[in-house]
């Protein structure tokens, strides 16, 4: 299994589900105190999914998620409104 490539998946899919884009993941980081961070740098990182685990709980934390799947099965169905 390539493990980047399901990093990236998992990340983007919580996004996809809370209608989140770049610009507004970047906004929410910076309302949790992450200011290092571009739109930029952010669409790079998830793009190659290579980013560090830090990274990947600070967009978890300023997306709320507040429980995560990582079974690897396939979803069935949006989950909304944890």
């Amino acid at each position: 299994m390539d493990w980047n490539k399901e990093a990236r998946r998992v990340l983007r899919f919580e996004m996809k589900i809370r209608d989140i884009g770049y610009k507004e993941l970047l906004k929410r980081l910076y309302s949790i105190g992450i200011t290092d961070e571009t739109e930029r740098s952010i669409i790079s990182k998830v793009s190659r999914g290579t980013f560090s685990t830090a990274f990947f709980l600070q967009c978890l934390r300023a997306m709320d998620v507040k429980t995560l799947d990582v079974s690897g099965d396939p979803v069935t169905s949006v989950r909304r409104g944890e």
